[in-house]
């Protein structure tokens, strides 16, 4: 896992909605359904590559290499289309990166940072720049698992959807900051508007006169035919919206997960949390992304692991903390949840292929893509990825 992963800072983001109806999945899944490869794309190139997008076809792959900090654009044989890099002190550099970069109509390479919103074509060339509806300095890193740019339409218009970085006025130890926290950005494209939405519900965890931790209720987000899904990452609840036309939330329904090996949050005294300090954690339990795929909502969810345990591998292994860490990551193993999109029940809880890696999952048209496992005993001079289909076993 990489480093991406480290306590940072962050002004964070909540929401208030409250949901009428509930539907709960026992813990009893009969998994039926299973993912089975149906194609796989790879490039002969030395890179440290971090999965960003797939375009809705399927024609483009955009990956983000960490060591020459590129944006690197390939088809479905491979060939790189593109590649850029927006590291120097450049009118128009990004900035620190927030999100992981997006592809807008197999044609755009969206770029969220600190100094705003860019829009550039597979080489690097500006199109345009769009201003930030939260400006902020301070930020996790967009490397953080699930941290993908999302575009969506809803009511006939096109957004970019990412968390906010508001503080509504307040700080993580008040208790009117859960209150009033909105998590979600939906941004026109092209244009100065935007919509903040997304409270934390009355019956949230969230809202039980504690304080937590950034990470603990870091929002997650989907818009698709007018219906908003939402969670808070450690909390293992979806809750489905009616996106109403002034973009307000209509109540709905809350589905309680079935989700394996989780590991609680816990809250702490309010007074404990300083203003202008807050930590993000990355060893939580956490929903790490929402998408939709035919008839179904995927989820992908990672399992907290116990600090005691963490503590227990530094010991074990003194000279190699990271295989130690691998080994806990394979029992508290990264999960896809599979939910019925009509009737809401959860149909499968499965894990990740084993050749995949479960730091890039993108859903698009065809299916579910992974990244290749990242091969820690010798370098590689190639990226690989994979696609996969939901099958009904």
């Amino acid at each position: 896992m990489k480093t991406i992963l480290t306590a940072g800072i962050l002004i964070f983001l909540l929401f208030l909605s409250s949901c009428e109806n509930q539907t709960t999945n026992e813990n009893n899944l009969q998994n039926k359904f299973s993912l089975k490869i149906k194609d796989s794309v790879s490039i002969n190139i030395f890179a440290d590559p971090l999965f960003s997008d797939v375009s809705k076809n399927g024609e483009k792959i955009l990956f983000l290499d960490w060591a020459s900090e590129e944006y690197i654009t390939i088809d479905r044989d491979g060939k790189i289309l593109g590649r850029f890099s927006k590291s120097e002190d450049l009118p128009d550099n990004p900035g620190f990166l927030y999100r992981l970069p997006a592809i807008r109509n197999s044609e755009e390479i969206v770029l969220y940072g600190m100094n705003g919103i860019f829009y550039f074509d597979p080489n690097g060339r500006l199109i345009r720049k769009q201003k930030s509806p939260a400006p902020s300095n301070a930020g996790i890193m967009a490397g953080l698992v699930g941290r993908n740019i999302k575009i969506v339409e809803a009511h006939d218009e096109e957004f970019l959807v990412f968390n906010t970085f508001r503080n509504f006025d307040s700080y993580p130890g008040e208790e009117v900051y859960y209150e009033k926290f909105k998590g979600i950005e939906m941004v026109k494209i092209g244009k100065d508007t935007s919509y903040n939405i997304g409270q934390i519900p009355d019956s949230s965890i969230f809202r039980n006169g504690m304080a937590y931790y950034s990470s603990d209720y870091d929002p997650v987000a989907h818009i698709e035919n007018e219906k908003f899904y939402l969670a808070f990452a450690g909390e293992p609840v979806l809750y489905r919206y009616t996106l109403n036309p002034d973009f307000s939330l209509g109540p709905d329904t809350a589905i309680n997960l079935d989700v394996k090996k989780h590991l609680p949050i816990e809250g702490f005294p309010l007074n404990e949390f300083a203003k202008g300090s807050v930590t993000f954690r990355g060893d939580i339990s956490a929903i790490r992304q929402i998408e939709t795929y035919g008839n179904n909502i995927i989820i992908n969810y990672s399992p907290g692991i116990p600090q005691q345990e963490v503590d227990e591998v530094k010991e074990q292994y003194p000279d190699d903390f990271q295989l130690g860490y691998r080994k806990l990551r394979e029992k508290y193993y990264a999960q896809i949840l599979v939910i019925d999109k009509e009737t809401l029940k959860q149909k499968a809880n499965l894990k990740f292929p084993k050749n995949a890696s479960v730091e890039g999952f993108i859903v698009n048209n065809e299916g579910l893509w992974f990244q290749r496992k990242e091969n820690f005993n010798e370098e590689e001079d190639f990226v690989r990825f994979y696609l996969y289909d939901l099958v009904n076993d």
